[in-house]
């Protein structure tokens, strides 16, 4: 009697493509396999109801909606990430540009402060002359020749024999 149940059995299973079989194996594991227990201690078959189409419609519009919020979300999020970037790319522009007009301003003021120090050396008057006035207008005017007159005389008076030359300024 139980070999024919086993041979009903089976035969009606092999006629359910939709069937699963639930197998506890001697260890004492249970197993979910779509084909007959081979080493089973116990089995026993699952049958799988068929789906309510209507149901099957109303959770694919729900997936359906669920996709589209999550791409609207994460259009939405991605959208926010490149306003970020472009606003710490503009900050770090704005900031390299003070930076950049900070060095000008630097180079500038050096450039002022060796220009400043070599016209300071360029204006020191010579070392000899120690209150130096670039105008000359206030010294006196002194003639281009002056007129002298050259007298010799005869004879030395001091017995060395040279001729003594006296010079008067007129």
């Amino acid at each position: 009697m139980k070999q024919i149940f086993f041979i009903l059995l089976t035969l009606s299973i092999s006629s359910a493509h939709a069937e699963v079989f639930k197998c506890q194996l001697k260890s004492g594991k249970t197993v979910y396999q779509s084909t007959p227990c081979q080493s089973a201690i116990k089995q026993q078959a699952i049958e799988i109801p068929k789906p309510d189409p209507r149901k099957v419609a109303e959770e694919e519009a729900k997936l359906k909606a669920w996709k589209e919020d999550f791409a609207a979300r994460e259009a939405a999020r991605i959208k926010a990430e490149k306003e970020l970037q472009a606003e710490l790319d503009r900050k770090a522009s704005v900031e390299a540009l003070k930076k950049s007009a900070e060095y000008q301003q630097q180079q500038a003021y050096e450039a002022k402060r060796q220009a400043d120090a070599l016209e300071r050396q360029n204006m020191q008057p010579p070392q000899f002359y120690p209150y130096y006035y670039p105008s000359y207008q206030s010294l006196p005017a002194y003639p281009s020749r002056i007129p002298h007159q050259h007298q010799k005389t005869g004879k030395d008076n001091d017995g060395s024999g040279r001729a003594k030359i006296i010079f008067n300024w007129k």
